[in-house]
Formats: C-alpha cells, structure tokens, sequence
C-alpha cells in the first residue's frame, strides 16, 4: 500500500530562545512548530484570492494588511503543534502564545518564524 512520505515537517528555532537543557545538546529547541508539508496540502488550502497583493513596476510584490492576514490565515492551516513565546512578555519566564494559533495570534510571531514558514510553503509553491 502507498503513502505519503515526511506528513510533517519540524523547524526549530534554536537562534531565538537557546534549547529546554543548555546542558544537553540534543534537548529540543525552546521555540519550535511542527508543521504540515505543504508540497502535501491541497492547493486549495493555502492559496488565497489574492486579495491585497500586487506587483510593483519594479518587479517587487507589495502586500496590504488584508494580504497579510490571507497568507497568516494559510500558514495557521499549516500548523499543528509547537511552542512559540510571546515577544512582548519580557519575564525570565516568558509565556507561550495559543496552539494551534489563529491568524490574529500568527501576527504577534516574531519574524524569523514567519520568514521561515513563508520559505516552507514558497518551496512547495508550482514553479
């Protein structure tokens, strides 16, 4: 019988937080998620309308925050699990945001997780 291989892809962000035991090197990472594949989600799924998005004479592509809020709302289809701490709590012990987070939590992710699932589905994206 056939199956899909590698359903889900882990990123792990040791850069932001350090690992769970810095004593331990195979410890996981503070701030991780694991995601679907997006080369196995239909793409339906994670393609919006467009809204919001449009290419500039440069070339570039600009994107409104109704665009922004379409391509969150396609990364949180994306993720099952993980750990993620809230930027804004400078605590010793910063809490963790909402999983599986909504769009509107996907906003308060600091950048590098969005720049990384942003790469994750560009690499699965027809060329």
């Amino acid at each position: 019988m056939a199956k899909y291989l590698n359903r889900v892809i882990q990123l792990d962000f040791p850069e932001l937080a350090g690992l769970e035991d810095p004593d331990d090197p195979n410890s996981r990472p503070v701030i991780w998620l694991t995601i679907r594949n997006p080369k196995l989600v239909p793409g339906g799924e994670l393609v919006g309308k467009g809204r919001g998005v449009r290419r500039e004479a440069d070339g570039s592509i600009a994107i409104s925050a109704e665009g922004m809020e379409e391509a969150y709302a396609g990364y949180a289809k994306l993720i099952i699990a993980g750990c993620v701490l809230d930027p804004d709590d400078e605590n010793d012990d910063a809490a963790p945001l909402p999983m599986p987070p909504s769009p509107a939590v996907l906003n308060r992710y600091p950048i590098e997780v969005l720049n990384r699932l942003g790469q994750a589905v560009a690499d699965a994206a027809p060329r």
